[in-house]
């Protein structure tokens, strides 16, 4: 029996001039490798950089951008536990990758706290339910999520605010 439960807690304050208009985070515990993978996806078409906390036991960070013209994909660095948008217009995809259940077998239990230091307008969450997972539970906060099914079959929970 594989039990699942994940707490997840969203801050966003007001830092300086920069506004995220939509941003969508979603959480796929163990979808493509024992671990959790979390991503963000916003649109990026000014010069405003944006900087995200990331928690100390994220393994690595995976990041993409993409238009019409350029596809763009490279592996950073965060100092600080800060995270810096890069400074290209585009579709902005950042994953980050925590292995944390490579090691720990059974029940799992995960927690993140997702922080920005910009404004956002639209927060979209997204939980993509495990396979074969039994009893999961999900507590964010202030979030109604509801279950729906994208296109390739896969259940998430979801919702915005």
């Amino acid at each position: 029996m594989k039990k699942t439960f994940i707490y997840l807690l969203f801050f966003s304050q007001v830092f300086g001039q920069s506004v995220i208009d939509t941003l969508s985070v979603t959480v796929y515990p163990e979808f493509s490798y024992p671990g959790v993978a979390i991503e963000y996806k916003f649109d990026k078409s000014n010069n405003n950089d944006f900087t995200f906390p990331i928690p100390a036991n994220i393994d690595s960070v995976l990041y993409t951008i993409s238009t019409d013209s350029l596809e763009f994909e490279q592996i950073v660095q965060v100092e600080n536990n800060l995270l810096k948008t890069l400074n290209k217009n585009g579709n902005h995809t950042i994953y980050l990758f925590l292995d944390k259940f490579i090691k720990d077998p059974g029940p799992r239990r995960f927690s993140y706290n997702f922080e920005s230091l910009q404004d956002i307008n639209t927060l979209i969450l997204g939980v993509q339910i495990p396979f074969g997972s039994e009893e999961f539970q999900i507590s964010a906060e202030s979030f109604e999520l509801e279950k729906v099914r994208d296109q390739n079959g896969l259940t998430f929970l979801s919702g915005n605010k």
